[in-house]
């Protein structure tokens, strides 16, 4: 925890990742998920 080192190890069907990286990509993937949600919220 609160390391800024970054590294992934690959699996058969996962990509597991942690560090920095790994919080950058899950912020992206709740940002892209929520610009999807929005559009179907349509207005109020």
């Amino acid at each position: 925890i609160g390391s800024r080192l970054s590294w992934s190890r690959n699996y058969a069907a996962k990509d597991i990742r942690f560090g920095v990286e790994a919080r950058a990509l899950m912020l992206k993937g709740v940002e892209d998920l929520a610009d999807a949600v929005k559009i179907t919220m349509g207005p109020k």
